[in-house]
């Protein structure tokens, strides 16, 4: 799912080349992930016998989450300025990733009691699918960001109910 909230900045970064397209498996943020976990981890062990240090690390792992970030959008810092790019560039999927867990957490993790951590990779995977899949959006017209709005839904088939999360959630859909 590409935003559209911020893309005045991005055309921005693009245009001054501070921000470069990308495709392929250069689109893929994983490897970013990985590494900005593999240091986080080593700030927490840091973090005690020396703060200075596990501050550059959790520093630079914040910014490659940003990078990974940026390339799941399909975009790329170029290597000049790339620390101000990432903040530059970040500031909006930040405050996009921000939006997304504090609505995961009043619709999904207000109203549940996580009971280890199986349930807690599960719960955030199938809300996540519901809000993807079934939950209207204010911003898209009252679609669902996955919705195929050309889809034909016959009106005369008998209306069924899915439970999500336990009941949590109920979705409405015709019988197909």
């Amino acid at each position: 799912m590409k935003w559209t909230r911020g893309q005045d900045t991005v055309d921005g970064l693009l245009a001054e080349g501070r921000l470069e397209l990308v495709t392929g498996a250069e689109a893929d943020g994983t490897p970013w992930l990985v590494s900005a976990q593999a240091l986080l981890e080593s700030a927490r062990r840091e973090n005690d016998a020396n703060p200075e240090a596990a501050y550059v690390l959790a520093y630079d792992a914040a910014r490659k989450a940003s990078t990974a970030l940026l390339a799941q959008q399909g975009l790329r810092t170029k290597s000049g300025g790339h620390h101000v790019t990432v903040a530059s560039a970040g500031a909006e999927g930040q405050r996009i990733c921000r939006t997304f867990v504090g609505t995961l957490r009043r619709e999904c993790l207000d109203h549940l009691l996580i009971v280890n951590e199986r349930h807690l990779r599960g719960v955030p995977t199938d809300w996540q699918a519901h809000y993807n899949e079934h939950r209207p959006h204010q911003g898209r017209q009252q679609q669902a960001p996955n919705d195929q709005p050309d889809r034909v839904v016959d009106l005369a088939a008998p209306v069924q109910r899915r439970r999500v999360l336990g009941g949590l959630i109920n979705e409405y859909h015709r019988a197909a």
